[in-house]
């Protein structure tokens, strides 16, 4: 063999002796008269004293181990390392028979010791792949059961649906009665394109007083849904009890999916009014309602309720929500007819 072939043979060794060495455990320099066990029909050797050759199949065997380690076919790479350990018994018995055999002369233990890892070898790597497809069947398991399906099971379609301005997707409010927090009404809000796959809204946590966990789907009331000029944003209003209600601002994320960009609007709306008035609200905070979107995607906001002790009703009362600053404004030629808006009982 001339020296390029050797090189050749050498670098192909090489490659085996990262993976089978890193993979397996097994030393480093044992890992070269390992790959020599690959070879079939020229593992016995020329002569009583000669090594093996790495000629042929045994070249190609380097070849293939190494190109399915590297493109990620561990398959393929098992069933050559089940070859490799097909020699090696073999080579085994080819020692005890012949004691003047190349591998007598490296050791008939060393042979055993390289056997045995390349057996345990298997052993992980089949252990790994039972591993990681129970794995992947709970992941897939655990997503279909935590992905919600359209239309809903067992839920009936509510009336009115909104649509956008462009016609491009509606909103859809499905019930299921007796599903709901103490037996009343569980909503899903869903919004459906004219062409693509639903997405279904995200419901948003009411706050309370009680030990108990309500959202905009299980408190038992249908919401009232308005949508900006551009599909950006969506104002939903949540009727929450007598005298209460919920207010919250959606943003659109990417396509038709929207995510919380407010999720208590009614709240901060509020607390902007008991600022510029110094009123307080008799339930923490008012009724707060959308009156129409301005031009620039601006909301316009109108709050209405009593202030403590309902010595003042306040009706009417409006102000202007940017939800690109999170600012809350009221223009001047607004001042006086607020003023107006709140009367003494």
């Amino acid at each position: 063999m001339g020296d390029g072939a050797g090189l050749s043979d050498w670098g192909l060794l090489a490659g085996l002796r990262f993976f089978v060495g890193y993979a397996s455990g097994v030393p480093f320099g044992l890992v070269p008269y390992l790959a020599k066990a690959t070879a079939t029909g020229s593992l016995a050797p020329q002569g009583r004293h000669s090594k093996p050759s790495l000629r042929g199949s045994s070249i190609s065997s380097l070849y293939l181990l190494r190109s399915d380690v590297r493109n990620g076919k561990f398959l393929a790479a098992v069933s050559i390392i089940r070859k490799i350990r097909s020699q090696m018994q073999q080579t085994i018995s080819l020692s005890e028979t012949d004691p003047g055999s190349y591998p007598f002369r490296c050791g008939v233990r060393k042979t055993k010791f390289l056997a045995e890892r390349v057996s345990a070898l298997l052993r992980k790597i089949r252990l790994f792949l039972v591993c990681f497809f129970i794995i992947l069947l709970g992941a897939v398991k655990v997503i279909a059961e935590n992905s919600p399906a359209y239309p809903p099971a067992g839920f009936e379609k509510e009336k009115p649906i909104t649509k956008s301005a462009a016609g491009t997707f509606r909103i859809e409010q499905w019930v299921k009665v007796g599903a709901g927090r103490d037996g009343g009404q569980l909503y899903q809000t869903w919004i459906v394109p004219v062409s693509g796959s639903p997405f279904k809204l995200p419901e948003v946590v009411l706050s309370n007083d009680s030990q108990s966990v309500e959202d905009s789907g299980n408190v038992g009331f249908p919401s009232d849904f308005s949508i900006s000029p551009d599909n950006n944003y969506l104002f939903r209003e949540q009727k929450v009890c007598r005298g209460n209600n919920g207010a919250y601002l959606y943003k659109r994320d990417s396509g038709i999916n929207y995510k919380v960009l407010v999720p208590h609007l009614e709240k901060d709306a509020s607390q902007f009014f008991s600022k510029l008035t110094g009123l307080k609200w008799d339930n923490g905070s008012g009724i707060v309602e959308l009156s129409e979107w301005t031009q620039s995607g601006n909301l316009v906001l109108t709050l209405r309720g009593y202030s403590v002790n309902r010595k003042y009703g306040i009706i009417d009362w409006r102000c202007i929500f940017s939800p690109s600053t999170s600012v809350y404004s009221v223009p001047e030629a607004w001042i006086q007819k607020n003023k107006k808006s709140i009367r003494a009982n």
